[in-house]
């Protein structure tokens, strides 16, 4: 038996920028962002259902590799959700609330792995 709680975590961070643009940089919209979105199912942005392949680049020079994803939340411009596509088993879920604050905006980012 997995001990689910070990399966989930968040981190929050305050930043000085307007959560539209915040926004833009966690979906990749208008090219920006470390989602490095590559579209699928002919859409060119982010809707619920929509598959996109994301590169991603670990630190420390190791090379970057692609993970296929699909958007299960988009509700603009506060929380952007999607799984990660594993063929034999249920992947991880990551998730974006964006808050705007006084000092700008809280984002926080939150995963959680399918128990297995």
């Amino acid at each position: 038996m997995t001990d689910s709680s070990a399966l989930a975590g968040e981190v929050s961070v305050i930043a000085t920028a307007r959560p539209g643009r915040v926004w833009d940089v966690i979906t990749g919209c208008g090219g920006a962002g470390p989602i490095g979105a590559h579209w699928k199912d002919g859409t060119s942005g982010p809707v619920v259902g929509v598959r996109f392949r994301r590169d991603v680049e670990r630190e420390g020079g190791c090379p970057i590799y692609w993970k296929h994803l699909t958007i299960t939340i988009n509700e603009p411009p506060r929380v952007f959700a999607f799984t990660v596509d594993l063929p034999w088993r249920a992947g991880a879920t990551w998730r974006y609330d964006v808050e705007p604050t006084d000092a700008g905006t809280t984002i926080t980012e939150s995963y959680s792995l399918a128990d297995t």
